[in-house]
């Protein structure tokens, strides 16, 4: 699925894709781009429940953004922006998919970047239940990168159990700043009014090999940096 756009006009909707397989190979170079296994961007579907279960993507994804606007890519899903509302919840779902990128702010190896433009959240739930990434994530140039989620920015609530990264993390750019994390790159809600935001981190683990040549560099074994979050609580 390229696009699941809502405008704001239908609200509580129930979006499911399960039991799935993808073997994708993808070379693009792009201005702009939001580039998934199975789903490459969600906006504006506010109050509404994404659920995405049960399935494997694999094969390769290589992306050469501009550098000059924003562009992520997961081995499953790119990108979802301006939902302030929305339930996203992926469960039992595997990626041993390649990724590569030059000039790409945001990689994750099952989920790219959320992100949302109000400043004040009631909503914005994510869960990842059971993922796992086997692939490789190699960038050149600034970015952000997750082996499970690359970057979240103003959200409510985050869930991670039993999820693992045993992929390579490698950052490679030299004249660059990299935020990378075995699990997640970055939690940020931007200084903005969020309803006691709340991330938990349970029963995870990362045996991938993190490296990186960057010339400022935030690594973590589990999450890479989380900054700019007022009053949020982090249980791991």
């Amino acid at each position: 699925v390229g696009q699941v756009y809502n405008n704001g006009f239908e609200e509580n909707n129930e979006i499911v894709i399960s039991h799935f397989r993808t073997k994708q190979d993808v070379s693009i170079s792009c201005n702009s781009c939001f580039v998934g296994g199975i789903l490459g961007y969600v906006s504006k579907t506010s109050r509404s429940h994404i659920s995405i279960s049960h399935g494997k993507s694999s094969g390769s994804i290589h992306t050469t953004g501009k550098g000059a606007r924003l562009s992520a890519v997961g081995g499953q899903v790119g990108s979802a922006q301006e939902n302030s509302d929305m339930v996203f919840t992926m469960v039992n779902t595997t990626n041993d998919c390649v990724i590569s990128s030059s000039f790409v702010d945001v990689s994750g190896g099952i989920f790219g970047l959320y992100s949302n433009s109000k400043v004040i959240i009631n909503g914005a739930t994510f869960e990842f239940i059971n993922c796992s990434n086997s692939g490789s994530i190699l960038v050149d140039a600034a970015s952000t990168v997750g082996g499970i989620v690359g970057y979240l920015f103003n959200f409510k609530k985050l869930h991670f159990d039993g999820c693992e990264n045993s992929g390579i993390i490698n950052g490679s750019g030299l004249s660059s700043a990299c935020t990378l994390g075995g699990l997640v790159g970055s939690l940020s809600n931007g200084m903005n009014i969020v309803q006691s935001p709340v991330v938990a981190v349970l029963n995870n683990r990362n045996t991938g090999n993190i490296s990186s040549v960057c010339s400022t560099t935030n690594v973590g074994g589990l999450v890479g940096s989380v900054f700019e979050s007022i009053n949020m609580d982090v249980i791991i």
